[in-house]
C-alpha cells in the first residue's frame, strides 16, 4: 500500500488490487485508492458564515426548512492549510479549514448537470496546476458553481426549454467569467475568494478563454463522442449495429436514433443485471438461514432491510424460514427460539402496510397461517402458556407426533406458496420469465404429494420457458447461468426419495460434487426434466419430446466443458430411464 497527501486527505493506493483486476477483467472493479480525511465536528454554525442563513433568495432555493436543517447540522474543520501557507513549516501542520460537507449533502442539487460538468472538466484536463499545487478547477469549485446556479436560477430554467447541453454550456460560460476575473465567491463565506492567492493567473485566464469559445454545437459533439459513445462501449453484449449508429451523427434525427438505441440497450442490460442481483440475494438468504441460527433480532433485520431492495425478497425470506422450521421440527423439535421467530414474522406481517394487492393478501395469509401453527403448539414455561395473545382459532395443545406431522405439512405447503409467489412477483415486476421458471418449487412439491398431472403441467411450462422453442422446431440451449438450487436439507425435504438417494450417493462417491460452501447444487432444467420424465412414465405419456430436451441439455453441459457434476449424473439417469422405457 502506498500513501501520499492528496489535498486534505491521506490517499492510500493498493497496487495489488489493480494488478488483480488487470489479470481478471471480468471481476468487478475494486477501489484502487481510498482517501481518508480527518475532521472534527462543530455543533454550531460558524461566525464566518452568519449571513448565509439570512441572505435574500429571489427564487426560494433553498427553502427555510432546508436552511434550518443545514444550520442545525453545524460544520466540520479539517487539518489542511491554505495553499499560500503550505510552505510555512508551522502553519502547514497546524492550520485548519472550515468544511461545509454536511451542508452540501443536505442541499439538493442538479446532480446530472454537476456530473456532466465534472466529466467535461476532468476529461479535457482543464484544471491546470500552479506552482503551489492548487488546482484551478477542482471539484469543490465546480460544486460552488452549481450551488450558486441553483440559488440564482429559477426552477423553470432547469426544466423548461433548455436541454442538458445548453445548461452545461451556459454554466461553463459563467465559469469562464470567474476565471477571467480570477474570482470565485464562496457560497457560504461571503468574503472568501476561492481563487485568492493564485500564483498562475495566466493559466487561469487561458482556461477561461477556452471555456468562452465553446458553443452548444461543439459541446454537444464533444459529449456524444466522449460521453455517450463511451457509455455505449461500456455496455456488455452491445450489438455492432448499435455501435455503427455513431459513425454518422450529422443530423439531429441520427443523433436521437443512436442515443435511443444505447438507452434501450442499457435498460435491457440493467434488467439482466438486476435479475442476477436478485438471484444472488436469494442464494445468500438460503445460505444464511439454513446454515446459521435465526433469532428475533436477525429476523426483524432481514425483513426490514430486504424490503428496501425489493418487495419480493421478504416473501422469499419467509418461505425459506418456513422450510427451515419444518426441517428442524422433523429432525429435532420446534424450539422456543423458532417459535419466537414465527411470532416475529406474524407481528411484522400485521404491521406491514402495502398498496400492492398481491402482497397485502399474502401478508394476511401469513397471519392466519402462523395463527394456526401457534395453535398446534404448546410451549410451557414456569408460570404461563405462551402465544395466547395471537388470537389462535384453535385451542393450544401439546405437540404430539400426530400434530407434529400436521405442522410440518403446513409449513412446507406455505413455504412453497411463498417461494412461488416471490417468483411470480419478480416475473411481474422485473420480467424475469427469461431467467427463472416461476413454479419450480410448486412442481417439486406436487410430485412429492403424488399429484403427477399437476407436476407435469408445471414442469412442461417451466421447461418451455427455459428452452424457448424456435419457429423451425429446433431447440435453443438454455442460458449457461440458469438459476439452480442449492441442496440444503430444507430443499431436500421437498424432493422424492429417488433423487435424494441419487444426490447422496453422488456426493459420497465423489466429494467434488459439493460446492465451496459444502452444499451440492443442481440446475433447474436438470431437476425439471427429471420431474417431467417421472410424471410421463407414471402417466404413460410419450417421452419423445422430453428425450430431445435431455439430449440438448447433455450437449449443453459438454459444450461448456462442465466437469462431472450432479447435473450430468441426473441427466445420465434420465437418459437411461427413457431408453429403458422406450426399448
Amino acid at each position: 500500500m502506498h500513501q501520499y497527501i492528496h489535498g486534505p486527505a491521506l490517499a492510500c493506493h493498493f497496487p495489488w488490487l489493480e494488478n488483480m483486476h488487470n489479470k481478471m477483467p471480468s471481476m468487478p472493479k475494486p477501489f484502487y485508492s481510498l482517501d481518508r480525511v480527518s475532521s472534527r465536528r462543530c455543533l454550531w454554525w460558524p461566525s464566518h458564515a452568519t449571513d448565509w442563513p439570512t441572505r435574500n433568495r429571489k427564487y426560494g432555493w433553498p427553502d427555510s426548512a432546508t436552511v434550518d436543517r443545514v444550520v442545525t447540522g453545524g460544520c466540520d474543520v479539517v487539518p489542511v492549510a491554505h495553499h499560500l501557507c503550505r510552505q510555512d513549516e508551522w502553519m502547514s501542520k497546524h492550520q485548519w479549514r472550515l468544511s461545509f460537507s454536511r451542508a452540501e449533502v443536505v442541499l439538493p442539487k442538479q446532480q446530472i448537470v454537476f456530473h456532466m460538468l465534472r466529466f467535461y472538466v476532468k476529461t479535457e484536463r482543464l484544471p491546470e496546476t500552479g506552482d503551489n499545487g492548487g488546482s484551478t478547477l477542482s471539484n469543490y469549485r465546480i460544486k460552488t458553481l452549481m450551488l450558486w446556479a441553483c440559488e440564482l436560477r429559477p426552477r423553470s430554467w432547469w426544466t423548461d426549454d433548455n436541454n442538458l447541453v445548453e445548461i452545461c454550456g451556459e454554466l461553463l460560460h459563467i465559469l469562464s467569467v470567474w476565471l477571467t476575473d480570477i474570482r470565485c465567491k464562496h457560497n457560504f463565506i461571503s468574503n472568501c475568494n476561492l481563487f485568492d492567492g493564485t500564483d498562475n493567473p495566466r493559466s487561469i485566464q487561458l482556461t477561461g478563454n477556452h471555456l468562452r469559445s465553446l458553443t452548444s454545437q461543439s459541446l454537444a459533439k464533444w459529449y456524444i463522442n466522449n460521453y455517450i459513445r463511451r457509455c455505449a462501449d461500456g455496455i456488455r453484449y452491445l450489438g455492432a449495429e448499435v455501435s455503427r449508429l455513431f459513425d454518422d451523427i450529422s443530423t439531429s434525427a441520427k443523433i436521437q436514433r443512436a442515443v435511443s438505441a444505447v438507452v434501450d440497450w442499457r435498460h435491457v442490460y440493467k434488467t439482466v443485471l438486476f435479475s442476477k442481483n436478485l438471484h444472488s440475494a436469494q442464494t445468500l438468504i438460503m445460505h444464511v438461514v439454513c446454515r446459521d441460527s435465526l433469532t428475533v433480532r436477525s429476523t426483524c433485520l432481514w425483513m426490514t432491510e430486504l424490503a428496501k431492495f425489493d418487495h419480493s425478497l421478504p416473501v422469499y425470506f419467509v418461505g425459506v424460514v418456513f422450510l427451515h422450521v419444518a426441517s428442524k421440527t422433523t429432525r429435532d423439535s420446534l424450539t422456543d427460539e423458532l417459535l419466537d421467530v414465527l411470532a416475529t414474522i406474524y407481528r411484522l406481517a400485521r404491521q406491514t402496510l402495502t398498496t400492492d394487492k398481491d402482497l397485502k393478501r399474502l401478508y394476511e395469509s401469513i397471519q392466519l397461517f402462523i395463527g394456526d401453527v401457534l395453535g398446534l403448539t404448546s410451549v410451557r414455561r414456569e408460570q404461563n402458556v405462551r402465544y395466547e395473545v395471537y388470537d389462535c382459532a384453535t385451542p393450544m395443545r401439546p405437540l404430539t407426533e400426530l400434530n407434529k406431522s400436521e405442522l410440518v405439512e403446513l409449513l412446507q405447503q406455505s413455504a412453497v406458496e411463498h417461494l412461488t409467489t416471490c417468483n411470480q412477483l419478480q416475473a411481474r415486476d422485473h420480467n424475469r420469465l427469461a431467467y427463472v421458471g416461476i413454479r419450480d418449487f410448486e412442481a417439486l412439491y406436487a410430485y412429492k404429494r403424488g399429484e403427477y398431472q399437476h407436476c407435469l403441467q408445471l414442469s412442461a411450462l417451466n421447461i418451455l420457458t427455459l428452452f424457448d422453442n424456435h419457429i423451425d422446431g429446433g431447440l435453443k440451449l438454455p442460458p449457461r447461468d440458469t438459476l439452480g438450487l442449492l441442496i440444503y436439507p430444507e430443499i431436500i425435504q421437498l424432493m422424492e426419495d429417488d433423487i435424494v438417494s441419487l444426490i447422496g450417493l453422488a456426493m459420497i462417491i465423489n466429494p467434488t460434487h459439493r460446492v465451496k460452501n459444502g452444499t451440492a447444487a443442481i440446475s433447474q432444467q436438470s431437476l425439471l426434466l427429471y420431474l417431467m420424465t417421472q410424471c410421463q412414465i407414471k402417466l404413460g405419456h410419450s417421452l419423445n419430446r422430453t428425450y430431445d430436451y435431455v439430449k440438448v441439455t447433455a450437449r449443453h453441459l459438454d459444450w461448456f466443458r462442465i466437469p462431472v457434476s450432479l447435473d450430468k449424473v441426473l441427466i445420465k439417469l434420465i437418459e437411461r430411464k427413457i431408453q429403458y422405457i422406450t426399448t
